[in-house]
């Protein structure tokens, strides 16, 4: 069993038990006996029971990401389109942050430090949110009607995007619905130039 392999059991094995007991109630020794390994073994691959639960968090959240932020934007011709398809995206990722139970339940723990945790996932965030937008980028070489996009750092705009998710889990707007519409209306013309756009 490879460090890969073993840290990646034990994790999945962590999931498994924050789903059924919660975090609060997850132990270092439930986690063991899931994985079919001992307590020791567990910190040897984590140094504390936070440090195993951020990874969790970060396993769960990269999973997610995985299936979908794409799929908003695959079909986008134009600069609407672009526009409308980053503003669903950027709402299905805070709707995400806040509806998966597992990310919920050690957001909402108290013995995790939610600094710790949005720090660490917004590292993994800013990196699926670039690779989805070098990809759009390829997408839209491909368009017939001139999209302009403004002249950004890539990594300085994601880290933005980023911000403003955390500030909606902590204010929400008034309904997804609004946030999409907030999202739209702000965060497109950061990226896009006003141009053509298809009829």
């Amino acid at each position: 069993m490879n460090s890969d392999d073993a840290r990646g059991r034990i994790v999945v094995a962590a999931v498994d038990c924050v789903r059924r007991f919660g975090v609060d109630k997850t132990g270092i020794d439930d986690v063991a006996r899931a994985a079919s390994i001992t307590r020791p073994t567990v910190y040897k691959y984590f140094d504390s029971r936070n440090d195993l639960f951020i990874a969790v968090f970060l396993f769960v959240l990269d999973e997610r990401m995985d299936r979908g932020m794409e799929t908003f934007l695959a079909d986008a011709r134009s600069t609407e389109a672009f526009r409308d398809g980053l503003a669903r995206a950027t709402g299905w990722v805070l709707e995400v942050l806040r509806r998966d139970e597992v990310i919920q339940a050690i957001l909402n723990s108290r013995r995790i430090p939610a600094e710790d945790l949005l720090a660490e996932s917004a590292g993994l965030l800013v990196r699926s949110l670039e690779l989805t937008l070098v990809r759009v980028a390829g997408w839209m070489g491909e368009t017939e009607a001139p999209i302009d996009l403004r002249p950004l750092s890539l990594e300085a705009l994601c880290g933005w995007i980023i911000r403003v998710l955390y500030a909606h889990l902590v204010w929400p707007g008034p309904s997804p619905e609004a946030e999409i519409e907030t999202f739209r209306d702000f965060l497109g013309p950061v990226i896009f130039r006003d141009g053509p756009t298809d009829p």
